[in-house]
């Protein structure tokens, strides 16, 4: 092997671990989300204001349709009350006053999320599309640097 290839090789690899990584740890707070969304309580929230956020179209380039972070208010078990927020990628935000459902952390009541389902088929094609881009770019790599 050539120093090149060498280097193209261990290029592709890193890049594929990163992904690999990244991967794993989006998975992990997935199934976080989803066990607490199951196991912690649930209650009802409304939506107080938004703060806007600007939207991002392609890297480094500013969108026309901002997106929103929706503040809401929930009382916890205890009777305290907290505020979460959550975003919400649309050209408007939720409604003020919306109601909401929200699973609280019972360990800590200021950690929350809406209560929202999950979508199993995009969680898979997303993991199949990533398999076969590192798939095509190993046979890619391996044209280019001729090995």
């Amino acid at each position: 092997m050539t120093t090149i290839q060498i280097v193209v090789w261990s290029v592709w690899g890193g890049f594929v671990l990163l992904m690999i990584a990244v991967s794993v740890f989006q998975l992990s707070r997935i199934r976080y989300r989803e066990r607490g969304m199951r196991h912690w309580p649930h209650v009802p929230a409304v939506v107080v204001g938004h703060q806007e956020v600007p939207g991002l179209s392609e890297p480094g380039e500013i969108s026309q349709l901002p997106s929103y972070l929706s503040v809401y208010r929930y009382t916890a078990a205890d009777g305290q009350s907290f505020t979460g927020k959550t975003v919400w990628s649309a050209g408007r935000p939720l409604p003020e006053s919306e109601r909401l459902t929200v699973c609280v952390n019972p360990a800590d009541p200021r950690e929350s999320y809406p209560v929202e389902r999950t979508s199993r088929v995009v969680l898979v094609s997303a993991l199949g599309a990533m398999a076969l881009f590192v798939i095509g770019s190993f046979f890619f790599v391996r044209v280019l640097v001729g090995s």
